[in-house]
């Protein structure tokens, strides 16, 4: 009984999938629907062959069934998450794949019948070898998947079935076979353009009026049929006074067909623009405006001088050369903005984000994704300079890149690397799990972070650190204060001092290294761990035992170097002379 199920769902499986591909555009939702939601038909038919197996031992194993449904589930929710790359994909869900083969072989075991015949082992050497080529590809698709440079070429997207479409129903033929339509576009005016059919162009054009034409995509095997379908799709263009509205329609068009919009506007006429395409890719190359968009595929825009909104696209956004404020919303694939004379503000999910030559302020929150910004507020001069060039915030489950930024960031992440490198103003983070470094900062410097280390180089400003990991400073010329409750803390100073440094840590080891010349004051103790000092020959101390040291080095009202531990090392040792030293 199952088994006749089971044939009945693939069969009506594969009648659905050839409905896909004669299915006219106006029937798009349908499609998107389906498209979406099939991998449910895998999970039934990976739970139909678990109950076989348990009912009547056909299949002879449940492996098979649970690993099909966990396939199935990996698909679905890949979908909803906005991930299409293979490598991403696996990289994120392969520990699923890993579980149910590791349920399907404990099942077999434990569910054992005499009948059966030969008893399998749940971890027998075979599938211990599986689960440690599942666990090794999971782990490099990761990697790949987390290093964009090493995979351009190998981001496999599903669903692209184009040059089997061309084998069984023909070449798609271009036909243009209808006068442009010309309308005058006031500044008080809207333009509003859809195209349920295909994909949406906005050009400049060499007159004051505008323009809108239609390009005809058929695909079809024979160029007369091709012609006869085209008849029945048109350009339509209506005005209420306010709004002018461009879409494309068809009538009685049962083969698959696609259309192109090109509409031609003066490049300075910046007037409001929206675009609402179900399926297409919208293009948009020199024509000033305001513009709203949303449910588009594929945005590229270039070339623009006006504010930019994108809601919920469904495909990759490129935004180059633009003077106005972008705002992106519900962002699912990746993101190039590249010289943006303006705010950006950014939501995305399981994406990549890339920012460079910005002059901000930016604005974002991401979670699961990777944002890198490059060159922000380069052009913002300091009178006119927000109080956060860079604003990051509920962000999760991601990495951050920041270089070259010019002006103030805030971040409040958690389970989020961060690496911020070249900014002029302060830096302050607020992170959780994963690690930071922050190097080549003007500013001060103030970073809270739980189980994760700290890595802090050549800062001007002050700093201050609290975590429970390790602590890493180096060449820090300001006010010196950190605190790390179970990690280690690593200090080195290679300028004079010129502020006080305090280093608090409850059980790991304090090391700080400092030039033999250089002057300071010290109070370094521990509780119940041991001080040891090593190269200071000219070290005049007050008291030193043990567990305290205290005194100065060359000057007794230099700077103060106060470390404390509880239960960990002190480790004070001379790095040399310094640089500076010179001889006569």
């Amino acid at each position: 009984m199952l088994k006749r199920i089971g044939t009945l769902l693939l069969a009506i499986g594969l009648i659905g999938l050839g409905v896909l591909f004669f299915l006219p555009p106006e029937k798009h939702y349908l499609v998107q629907l389906l498209s979406r939601f099939w991998p449910i038909f895998l999970i039934l038919a990976g739970l139909i062959r678990v109950a076989g197996y348990l009912l009547d031992r056909h299949p002879r194993s449940p492996v098979g069934g649970l690993m099909i449904t966990a396939i199935g589930g990996i698909i679905l929710a890949a979908g909803f998450s906005g991930r299409q790359s293979f490598l991403q994909i696996l990289g994120h869900y392969w520990f699923w794949l890993l579980l149910s083969l590791i349920i399907g072989r404990v099942l077999k075991q434990y569910t054992y019948k005499f009948d059966d015949g030969h008893v399998t082992r749940a971890f027998s050497p075979g599938a211990i070898i599986l689960m440690l080529l599942i666990v090794g590809t999971g782990l490099t698709a990761n990697y790949l998947a987390a290093k964009p440079q090493y995979i351009g070429r190998l981001n496999l997207q599903l669903g692209k079935l184009g040059n089997a479409r061309d084998y069984f129903l023909g070449s798609e033929i271009n036909i243009e076979d209808e006068a442009p339509i010309t309308f005058n576009i006031p500044s008080e005016k809207k333009i509003a353009i859809s195209n349920p059919t295909g994909n949406i162009e906005i050009e400049p054009g060499q007159q004051s009026q505008a323009t809108a034409r239609i390009v005809k995509k058929i695909r079809s095997t024979n160029n007369a049929d091709a012609v006869e379908i085209a008849k029945n799709i048109h350009l339509k263009s209506t005005s209420d006074g306010k709004t002018v509205s461009i879409t494309s329609e068809s009538s009685d068009v049962e083969q698959n067909f696609s259309t192109t919009i090109i509409v031609s506007l003066p490049a300075d006429a910046s007037t409001l623009i929206t675009v609402d395409n179900s399926i297409g890719s919208l293009k948009v190359q020199g024509v000033n405006g305001r513009y709203e968009i949303k449910n588009t595929e594929r945005v590229e825009i270039a070339d623009v001088k006006g504010s930019i909104r994108i809601d919920a696209p469904r495909g990759a956004v490129d935004l180059k050369n633009i003077i106005g404020d972008i705002q992106l919303n519900e962002l699912r694939r990746n993101a190039h903005l590249s010289m943006i004379s303006g705010s950006i503000r950014i939501e995305a999910q399981g994406n990549k984000v890339v920012v460079d030559k910005a002059s901000g302020p930016v604005d974002a929150r991401i979670s699961d994704g990777r944002l890198e910004l490059t060159d922000i507020g380069m052009n913002l001069p300091q009178s006119t300079r927000p109080e956060q060039t860079v604003f990051l915030h509920n962000v999760s489950n991601s990495q951050l890149i920041l270089q070259g930024i010019k002006g103030q960031i805030a971040i409040d992440a958690q389970t989020t690397g961060i690496e911020a490198s070249a900014v002029s103003g302060g830096v302050k983070i607020n992170s959780t799990l994963k690690d930071i470094k922050a190097s080549d900062i003007n500013g001060d410097v103030s970073v809270t972070s739980d189980t994760g280390d700290v890595r802090i180089e050549n800062v001007r400003g002050e700093v201050t650190v609290e975590t429970d990991r390790n602590i890493t400073a180096r060449n820090v010329k300001g006010l010196l204060n950190i605190t790390s409750r179970t990690g280690g803390i690593d200090l080195s100073v290679t300028e004079k001092l010129s502020a006080n440094i305090r280093a608090v840590n409850e059980k790991g080891r304090l090391k700080i290294s400092i030039p033999e010349d250089f002057e300071y004051r010290l109070e370094a103790s521990s509780e119940f761990g041991r001080v040891r000092m090593t190269g200071f020959d000219k070290f005049t101390a007050s008291q030193r035992d043990r567990s305290r040291i205290a005194g100065y080095n060359l000057l007794d009202s230099a700077p103060v170097v106060t470390l404390q531990s509880s239960r960990g090392e002190i480790v004070i040792q001379s790095s040399g002379n310094s640089r500076t030293t010179t001889t006569p």
